[in-house]
């Protein structure tokens, strides 16, 4: 989809979530004076973005973790 501008948006927020979460919409960015400012998406699609991050924080908690370990029993 593209960008809508932030009063298009406002106008057709209620349609916009309906089919966020409906039709799986991809996200729907929002401008202002041509620069998008925010950006529209299902909460569906912002908790797998959200596990996502946490996931990769997680595993670079355990490699840092590993590695510090490794160091600590190699002396």
């Amino acid at each position: 989809m593209e960008p809508l501008s932030i009063s298009d948006a406002r106008k057709n927020l209620s349609s916009l979530v309906q089919a966020l979460n409906s039709d799986n919409l991809e996200p729907v960015r929002i401008n202002v004076r041509g620069k998008t400012v925010a950006v529209l998406l299902s909460s569906e699609e912002y908790e797998r973005m959200r596990r996502q991050i946490l996931d990769q924080e997680i595993d670079e908690i355990f490699t840092e973790f590993h590695d510090a370990n490794a160091a600590l029993t190699s002396k």
